[in-house]
């Protein structure tokens, strides 16, 4: 089985619970499947020293910029979703998908979901280990000022 793993953050080192968490799935899965990882990040450089270290649990791993989208034409993305965007990555992806075929995608955040094509054949398991609205909500229902409110109920 082939297994696209896209994430935020490249799992290593396994510092925190979020990457322990996804080291732990792809080590894992990598006994049985074939584990192709795809990364979008904010902290590229950091995480390509890194690289090397989970290729013994990859076929192959791919790091990718974030981009700033302050585009007109991302305006209806959610700031989470604009934050998490790399138009390398999506086209890398596509590329990927229409050349070999994967069981599954593995998305670990719906932020990163803009980063696949609008159209698949392949099934993927969208992970939500936040429940990302209530995190909102509360930052919605706490904040003082008018315009952190606004921000936080359009998330």
């Amino acid at each position: 089985m082939r297994i696209l793993f896209l994430t935020a953050r490249l799992p290593f080192p396994p510092f925190s619970g979020g990457r322990r968490r996804e080291f732990e799935l792809v080590s894992r899965l990598s006994r049985n499947f074939e584990i192709h990882l795809c990364s979008i990040t904010k902290t590229w450089e950091t995480d390509n020293m890194y690289k090397d270290e989970l290729l013994c649990y990859c076929t192959s791993i791919n790091l990718f910029r974030v981009i700033s989208n302050d585009k007109l034409q991302y305006a209806s993305y959610s700031h989470q979703m604009r934050r998490h965007m790399s138009e390398e990555a999506s086209s890398y992806i596509s590329s990927l998908l229409r050349d070999k075929p994967f069981n599954i995608i593995h998305v670990e955040g719906y932020y990163l979901m803009q980063n696949l094509p609008p159209k698949l054949d392949t099934p993927v398991v969208l992970v939500e280990y936040n429940i990302e609205y209530l995190l909102s909500l509360q930052r919605f229902i706490l904040a003082t000022r008018q315009q952190d409110k606004w921000h936080y109920w359009l998330e």
